[in-house]
């Protein structure tokens, strides 16, 4: 029996959501949570004017992960600053 790969869902830094989700979700949930969830926080922080966008979904051997995406940008990652304006 080989080990389960525990690869991040993609660059930066991920944390498991073991208080949501306690074991691996069905994939029909995995996809309703990668296109529904960034959409509905998107429209509650704007509406709060707070300074994350939303949490980015990852899914690794099914487990929920999340990343937070600051305002303003539309994926993860750290902020990418235009020195043309500089």
């Amino acid at each position: 029996m080989t080990d389960p790969d525990f690869t991040p869902p993609g660059p930066g830094s991920w944390e498991l959501d073991s208080a949501h989700v306690t074991r691996p979700l069905a994939p029909y949930a995995q996809a309703a949570l990668k296109t529904h969830l960034p959409r509905g926080f998107k429209e509650g922080t704007r509406r709060f004017g707070m300074t994350m966008s939303h949490l980015e979904p990852g899914m690794v051997n099914g487990f929920l992960y999340f990343q937070p995406v600051p305002a303003g940008r539309d994926e993860p990652g750290p902020p990418q600053w235009d020195t043309a304006e500089m």
